[in-house]
């Protein structure tokens, strides 16, 4: 991150259309974003929450998630906020799929929780980003 820059995506989770699911704003690459400036990012987003997606922390994980509601509240449930952060990751080339899946273990808040990915038999391959 720079002071100018900061990569995002927006995700539709629970959607197989656009513009029809849950949106989620995703900060892929948040290592070196401040807490005061996670916080000023979901503001702006305005978003029920706002992802960042940090590198692991503790032994054993793949990525850290942290959330943070559009009040600057962290929050640290593992629904459709890490739902769409894994997804984006996956779809993003950012995880690769071994044999069409992978376990990936999750730490958020104080928890460390495994997430099985997989491609669904007859999907359409992964796309990239839009930058």
């Amino acid at each position: 991150m720079t002071e100018s820059h900061i990569e995002f995506a927006y995700v539709d989770v629970f959607a197989s259309v656009p513009l029809t699911g849950a949106p989620l704003t995703l900060v892929p690459a948040a290592d070196g974003i401040t807490d005061h400036q996670m916080r000023a990012v979901a503001r702006e987003f305005n978003q029920s929450e706002t992802t960042f997606v940090l590198q692991a922390s503790r032994p054993g994980t793949t990525r850290r998630l942290r959330s943070f509601t559009p009040t600057g509240e962290e929050v640290f449930g593992a629904g459709h906020n890490a739902l769409g952060a894994w997804l984006w990751l996956t779809s993003s080339g950012r995880l690769g799929l071994e044999d069409d899946a992978i376990t990936v273990s999750q730490h958020i808040g104080e928890d460390v929780l495994p997430v099985r990915l997989r491609e669904l038999p007859g999907g359409s391959p992964p796309r990239r980003p839009r930058r």
